[in-house]
């Protein structure tokens, strides 16, 4: 049965007794990171959020890299380098 995001860090602080001031998502980031075999105990609603962060993330990262030769040949243009 997947656990959701809430669920799944209340489970780690009752195993380990510890972590109760960390943030949900952190701790079971943190764990799962560590540990991916739990990955799929975690609900895929979840998951896709996440994905959806990284995709984002990974999508503007792209477009600026993108940009960057159109910046440096700008400067060397202006700057007759």
């Amino acid at each position: 049965m997947p656990y959701t995001v809430a669920e799944f860090a209340q489970k780690i602080r009752e195993k380990y007794n510890a972590y109760q001031d960390v943030d949900d998502q952190l701790l079971v980031d943190k764990m799962i990171e560590k540990h991916p075999v739990y990955a799929d105990q975690i609900s895929e609603e979840k998951k896709k959020k996440k994905q959806k962060k990284q995709n984002w993330f990974q999508i503007l990262k792209r477009k600026l890299w993108n940009l960057l030769p159109k910046f440096k040949m700008e400067v060397l243009r202006r700057h007759q380098f």
